[in-house]
């Protein structure tokens, strides 16, 4: 899921997948369970694996063949990260990379050449699953800030104030909502985000998906990241494992 999708605007699709933890001291594991909210259906599941200095994130059918990765630089510490998403079912891709002291982003949809632009100088502007870094970093202020928080979105080439506005908390799990900070919000999609109190990880992610159904569009999802499905102290080669995964799943979303 990314924390807001490509073009059309609408919120945070688990930028993917959030980097949802703390900062790993060994390589780790987690899972997000992607389900159709009006019907229960298992439409497909996030795969972080998560080393010190990089993120892969592996989007997979039900049968457990991946269709999709995204590779994310600096672990899950870094606010502002390098990343790559590919969807090897349409051809999508999207992302952000260095060369040198410059950085660019780019994206491209489908059978479309690549674009690239100069990535906009914004301080602290938030990249991708960096989103979940912020919140927990951010996590007493949660709610607070008034100016938005710059968000980048990919195939607008542009960083976009997003707001978060802090819920309930209710058996040790506290939720916000995340929206667009501008007069048109009103037109764009809520996300609703959980996380449990005591260490401040994603438990259940709700609202527009990152990833595109057959007929081109995005869809809603809820995205649960139970706890049975998190494990640590991996060798570090499972990252490279990851990276190294065939995108051959093909699977009805």
């Amino acid at each position: 899921m990314r924390l807001l999708s490509s073009a059309p605007i609408v919120p945070f699709a688990a930028a993917a997948c959030l980097a949802s933890g703390a900062a790993p001291a060994a390589t780790e594991r987690f899972v997000g369970d992607a389900y159709a909210p009006d019907s229960g259906q298992l439409l497909y599941r996030e795969v972080h694996t998560v080393g010190v200095a990089r993120q892969v994130v592996q989007y997979q059918c039900p049968d457990g063949k991946a269709f999709a990765r995204k590779v994310l630089e600096g672990g899950n510490t870094v606010i502002g990260p390098d990343f790559s998403f590919v969807d090897a079912r349409n051809g999508d891709a999207e992302g952000v990379r260095s060369n040198g002291g410059s950085r660019s982003v780019y994206a491209k949809r489908g059978a479309a050449s690549e674009v690239a632009k100069p990535l906009p100088d914004k301080r602290d502007g938030v990249i991708d699953a960096g989103f979940d870094v912020y919140v927990r970093t951010h996590w007493d202020s949660v709610g607070k800030r008034r100016d938005g928080i710059p968000f980048l979105l990919p195939a607008r080439f542009a960083f976009y104030n997003v707001r978060l506005i802090d819920g309930e908390t209710s058996g040790g799990v506290r939720r916000m909502t995340m929206k667009l900070d501008a007069w048109y919000a009103f037109a764009a999609p809520t996300v609703v985000l959980s996380y449990t109190t005591a260490d401040r990880l994603l438990r259940r992610f709700e609202g527009m998906g990152s990833i595109r159904g057959e007929n081109g569009k995005l869809r809603q999802v809820r995205i649960e990241f139970p706890p049975d499905k998190r494990e640590g102290n991996l060798a570090d080669v499972a990252v490279e494992q990851a990276l190294a995964a065939k995108l051959d799943g093909r699977c009805s979303i």
